[in-house]
């Protein structure tokens, strides 16, 4: 088997506890914020993972950490000693936590006009979603659309949008509507069931609990292989998508045209003998790209691109050619020193 080592991704502070979340696997490491001493290893597998486009959503209260992968996934509490108490989120964005639970919401629609005299509709309400401690879930709703959800000193802050507003073009005949923003404030204690009315709760710019920021340590090697996602069955058309990723990204030396005369050049200037090849067995199979560049005499430039994710699914960018020209034009490349046999991992 493979062994799987953490990939810090995260960290939140818990006090005289420091959560280093991994990027993609279920599990964190509990290190001790003192000395960076690893205590304890803590899993949620329970947990989907996030999409492949996605990441995972940490914040912390407490103790606790509150995790959801990904817009609109469950929302969890994870206690140190390893209990996961889960909540339905109501497909909706994990925003903040505090004592009460954790606050889920959508941003608000952007509202695009068809010209300077239209007018946008009239402010709508919203509904927040409040997970709860024990994993129990609400609405609370608000008579303002919800811009943002901040944890202040001594309350909740709600961002709201409210009148004035103003117009900005933004091309073709077409306006985007900015509103003013306004505070409304949730005290603690039980929220209303009643909506919150930003004419009962407005208030001025909230005290916000300063955000501590955390740098994502350096954590050696921590072995996560039993906490992590089991690999599921070989799909049967693996083989087929390499393969078509293959023949998408071959000839790449004539990938443009010039619509004047019809002739093709290669995929970036300076650039020349262009060759795709697949490496690797499901899921770790690897497209890879290699390339000679006018700037780098006698070595062979190569790009290495991963097909699959960790957890076989299909992750490869289909502008991920397009990504490798941006490097190119931008002089975005590794200096030629750090080639290894005539070839320089770019």
């Amino acid at each position: 088997m493979t062994r799987r080592f953490l990939r810090p991704g995260y960290a939140v502070a818990a006090g005289d506890l420091l959560w280093v979340v991994d990027r993609l696997q279920p599990v964190a490491a509990l290190l001790d914020a003192a000395t960076g001493v690893v205590r304890r290893l803590v899993s949620w597998p329970d947990l989907p993972p996030p999409p492949v486009d996605e990441q995972w959503r940490v914040l912390g209260w407490g103790a606790d950490l509150w995790v959801q992968p990904g817009r609109g996934g469950p929302v969890a509490r994870v206690t140190p000693d390893g209990e996961v108490y889960g909540g339905y989120s109501a497909g909706r964005w994990l925003y903040a936590v505090e004592a009460r639970g954790a606050w889920c919401s959508d941003p608000p629609d952007q509202v695009l006009l068809s010209g300077p005299d239209e007018e946008p509709p009239e402010l709508g309400s919203h509904r927040l979603f409040l997970v709860a401690p024990d994993g129990g879930s609400r609405y609370v709703d608000v008579d303002r659309p919800v811009r943002d959800i901040v944890v202040g000193e001594d309350a909740v802050y709600l961002e709201v949008d409210e009148l004035p507003y103003t117009k900005h073009h933004i091309g073709c005949e077409t306006f985007d509507v900015t509103w003013r923003s306004a505070w409304l404030k949730v005290p603690p204690g039980p929220v209303p069931e009643e909506e919150l009315r930003l004419a009962d709760h407005e208030v001025g710019d909230p005290r916000c609990r300063p955000m501590e920021k955390r740098e994502i340590p350096e954590v050696g090697e921590v072995d996560i292989t039993e906490h992590c996602w089991p690999l599921p069955a070989r799909p049967v058309d693996a083989r087929s998508f390499a393969d078509y990723q293959l023949a998408c990204f071959t000839g790449l030396d004539r990938a443009w045209q010039d619509v004047e005369t019809g002739a093709r050049g290669p995929l970036a200037n300076g650039t020349s003998r262009w060759t795709a090849s697949l490496s690797g067995d499901w899921p770790a199979t690897e497209l890879v790209l290699s390339f000679d560049h006018d700037d780098y005499p006698g070595l062979r430039l190569r790009r290495r691109l991963s097909i699959f994710d960790e957890l076989g699914r299909p992750s490869i960018s289909e502008f991920a050619d397009i990504h490798l020209m941006e490097d190119i034009d931008t002089d975005a490349l590794p200096p030629a020193a750090g080639a290894v046999g005539g070839v320089l991992e770019v």
